[in-house]
């Protein structure tokens, strides 16, 4: 389970040679339960290369589930 705020940090440049930081709440969670599973495969055979993965993430009314992947493939000129 989850529980706690995500807080960012960042400088700001307020005038010339004036800078400061700010901290602001990217995400707050309170007891909310969260999950990720990926998976991935890759294939290499010298000339040829093939890489995959796919991930999702979840945690319960703090964002949409989100899916992310990617493709790489590759052709080895000798």
């Amino acid at each position: 389970q989850l529980d706690g705020p995500i807080v960012n940090e960042v400088d700001v440049t307020l005038a010339p040679g004036v800078n400061t930081q700010a901290n602001y709440t990217v995400l707050e969670l309170d007891d909310d339960k969260g999950s990720f599973v990926g998976v991935g495969a890759s294939y290499d055979n010298g000339e040829v290369i093939a890489i995959t993965e796919w991930t999702r993430s979840e945690i319960d009314n703090a964002y949409p589930d989100i899916d992310s992947g990617y493709l790489t493939l590759g052709y080895r000129i000798k």
